[in-house]
């Protein structure tokens, strides 16, 4: 069963191009927010994502970032149906900064 958070850190993450599809994020995620989609590519489910930062270091070519980086634009096309677009809001409402 995965965890379930209470509050965003930031901005959800994205995986970006040059994924080599290890599997490693998702065996380290422990909000169950990064799956193998339908086009065979690990993707990051924002709404499940808190920004935990436990999938950044154990990538091994760096191709997880938060979506508001520098670089994320080249997310995968497979990523994008997942993507939160009102994860500020959501920072805002819970007292955060964004």
């Amino acid at each position: 069963m995965a965890r379930t958070f209470s509050k965003r850190h930031g901005a959800p993450y994205v995986i970006i191009d040059g994924c080599i599809e290890c599997g490693i994020c998702e065996r380290v995620c422990p909000y169950d927010a990064i799956f193998m989609s339908d086009d065979l590519e690990y993707v990051v489910d924002g709404s499940q994502c808190p920004s935990c930062n436990r999938c950044l270091d154990p990538c091994p070519v760096d191709a997880i970032i938060p979506m508001d980086a520098p670089g994320a634009e080249a997310v995968r096309d497979s990523n994008r149906p997942f993507i939160l677009e009102n994860w500020q809001s959501i920072l805002v409402d819970q007292g955060g900064n964004v």
